[in-house]
């Protein structure tokens, strides 16, 4: 298998399993990505596990722990339930 079947079957698996960017997690959680990085960073957010392209692969849970280390856990729950 080539690299580039391999990044399509990576992408495949990730949008299987429901997978999101670091980008799409901040989006959720009505901040910057760059915040999301840098509390990452600053371990204020534990990273979640990574692509083998190095990038971070978000999980719902994930996510929903990011939400409550960073204090915006009602931006998110409202997201849930289909408000913004």
């Amino acid at each position: 298998m080539g690299r580039a079947e391999t990044a399509i079957t990576i992408i495949g698996i990730a949008k299987m399993l429901n997978y999101y960017s670091t980008r799409q997690a901040a989006q959720l959680l009505g901040i910057k990505p760059d915040i999301l990085q840098k509390s990452i960073w600053l371990g204020k957010v534990s990273p979640p596990i990574k692509s083998p392209s190095n990038s971070f692969l978000w999980t719902m849970a994930d996510i929903e722990k990011a939400a409550w280390a960073l204090h915006c856990f009602d931006r998110f729950q409202d997201w849930q339930k289909g408000g913004k």
